[in-house]
């Protein structure tokens, strides 16, 4: 028998890092609509957006965090992914101060 445990937030959101559990925690706290990215199999040295704000005009946007111990290999693949995306990108570099304000919502 195999067991897996899986970290979740108090609505049984699964997130990867305290970082992730904050902005996943603001966006259902301001009852933002959003598509939460699982990781899978693509290890944590390539990027992947956190969450997807569907709820900005006019297009959804990707919310991307950098933590602090990511490598530059990290951050030029995140700086690819987000200039080869049709999404605008929200990113947070972690390690370097409090989250940034959210994307704006459709309604404001």
């Amino acid at each position: 028998m195999k067991l897996a445990l899986m970290a979740t937030t108090e609505n049984w959101i699964p997130f990867d890092s305290t970082y992730e559990k904050e902005v996943i925690d603001a966006m259902t706290q301001s009852q933002r609509r959003f598509v939460k990215g699982l990781r899978y199999n693509l290890p944590s040295t390539r990027p992947l957006a956190c969450l997807v704000a569907n709820d900005t005009l006019p297009v959804p946007t990707a919310l991307y965090i950098i933590h602090p111990n990511a490598t530059d290999e990290f951050q030029v693949a995140l700086q690819q992914m987000v200039e080869a995306s049709e999404l605008p990108a929200w990113i947070w570099n972690a390690g370097e101060g409090v989250m940034p304000a959210l994307p704006c919502p459709l309604d404001i």
